[in-house]
């Protein structure tokens, strides 16, 4: 467009490219914070989970803790390692039971 003489067209044409960036810019930036936020929302639950099942107790049922009120060691067991789902302790069990 330079060469030709069309300095209004590569002008637009690069206006246009920057523009085109900035918007995908933006929209990256956005949705990194939303994803941000996301997880942080979701730590603090897991916080006032851990909290709660401390303060009052837990059956197991509550995210999968299973500690008695103020059983801080408990509680932090559960944290780090979580119970097996359904479906890990199934396939546990059948490992087992092949081995026997």
């Amino acid at each position: 467009m330079v060469a030709g003489g069309d300095y209004k067209g590569a002008a637009k044409l690069i206006g246009t490219s920057i523009a085109n960036k900035a918007l995908i810019t933006t929209a990256v930036t956005i949705t990194a914070q939303w994803i941000q936020g996301q997880i942080d929302s979701w730590q603090n639950s897991e916080v006032e989970a851990a909290y709660k099942a401390y303060r009052d107790g837990a059956n197991g049922h509550f995210w999968g803790y299973n500690n008695d009120a103020k059983d801080f060691d408990s509680v932090w067991i559960d944290a780090r390692h979580p119970a097996p789902t359904g479906d890990q302790r199934i396939k546990k069990e059948n490992s087992c039971a092949q081995r026997q």
